[in-house]
């Protein structure tokens, strides 16, 4: 399998810096930063969580790209992603409640850890660490 250990780097400290608590049952941090499109982490899961950015066409948000990365284990492993241009690619098969993977596609997820890795590298690169906060919601297990 292959991980994301810049991606997830990245996401965790700009998590941190803006009061997300990844751990938390449901989180969201929305990001602002011109000339570039908002970007928005997201728990989508107890072990799941979405990177994308948004852009509004017609009066509708359209993440462009919008990565999912498993989170159970103490590395994030990218699963999907949809993109505008390829629509959504899926490189695992998850049990009953997405606890844990049963099947996955190597060729697929050695080509998303890398897309991610790279994209990673630009969103530190885009300065997102000191991004303009637009909202950050945290919900423990209350």
């Amino acid at each position: 399998m292959n991980f994301t250990p810049i991606m997830q780097a990245t996401i965790t400290e700009i998590a941190e810096k803006h009061g997300l608590n990844l751990q938390f049952r449901e989180a969201a941090l929305k990001l602002e930063r011109e000339p570039y499109m908002p970007l928005v982490i997201e728990k989508i899961g107890p072990h799941r969580l979405s990177v994308a950015h948004y852009y509004v066409e017609n009066g509708d948000a359209i993440a462009d790209p919008d990565m999912e990365f498993f989170t159970g284990d103490q590395q994030w492993l990218p699963y999907a992603i949809t993109q505008v241009i390829g629509g959504y690619q899926n490189a695992v098969e998850f049990n009953g409640d997405c606890t844990q993977i049963l099947r996955y596609a190597p060729r697929l997820m050695r080509s998303l850890a890398e897309f991610g890795e790279m994209w990673a590298g630009n969103i530190k690169t885009q300065g997102w660490l000191d991004a303009k906060v637009v909202y950050v919601k945290n919900l423990s297990e209350e």
